[in-house]
């Protein structure tokens, strides 16, 4: 099993390449999984959104759907900074949700579209917060993302007037310890040991 689940990510991160994501997708992430589950679809540009490497994760997601595709995704970051808009923010349908940094996503679950040829539905829970919107799937059960840490850094996306492709990018594992590497004073620690005596 976890050849494959390897042999998944490795091809995903192949395809992701060619569109010249690899370097942004790589991070302490989960396989990626999504829609599709398979293969790049569409032809909206690809890219990663994601600002795991600056310490920050997802705490919020807007999405804008009309009754046939997800039109467009942004992000809410740990910090209150906001990503680009991820495709056309356009569509009748619109949800979002927000959370706590520390709260875990609980269920998220995505769904194409009735083509299959783009991103249908998202679904969020985290504690007593839902998002759930898109387009109409019928009696689709959907891709139930592997939640394992339930923290959202980003997702690898392709998008143009609707999202074509969507991977969540979910934090591997529980983060064991921190080390600080490179601490920055705002003055010379001599200069403010005198400034105290």
């Amino acid at each position: 099993m976890r050849l494959i689940n390897s042999l998944a990510r490795n091809t995903v991160l192949l395809l992701l390449a060619t569109l010249g994501l690899a370097e942004d997708c790589t991070g302490p992430f989960q396989d990626v999984r999504g829609f599709p589950k398979d293969d790049i679809r569409g032809n909206g540009t690809g890219r990663c959104e994601t600002k795991w490497s600056k310490g920050l994760v997802v705490t919020g997601v807007d999405v804008w759907a009309n009754p046939w595709h997800v039109k467009a995704i942004q992000f809410t970051y740990s910090d209150g900074s906001v990503g680009d808009v991820i495709g056309k923010p356009e569509g009748e349908r619109r949800g979002s949700i927000t959370w706590e940094k520390d709260k875990p996503i609980e269920e998220f679950v995505l769904w194409g579209n009735y083509e299959a040829d783009s991103l249908g539905r998202i679904k969020i829970v985290v504690g007593d917060k839902t998002l759930n919107e898109g387009c109409d799937v019928g009696g689709s059960a959907g891709n139930t993302i592997e939640k394992r840490t339930g923290i959202l850094l980003g997702a690898a996306v392709s998008a143009g007037d609707k999202v074509d492709n969507f991977w969540p990018m979910m934090l591997s594992d529980k983060i064991g310890t921190v080390t600080i590497t490179d601490v920055v004073l705002a003055e010379d620690l001599n200069s403010w040991n005198q400034q105290r005596k």
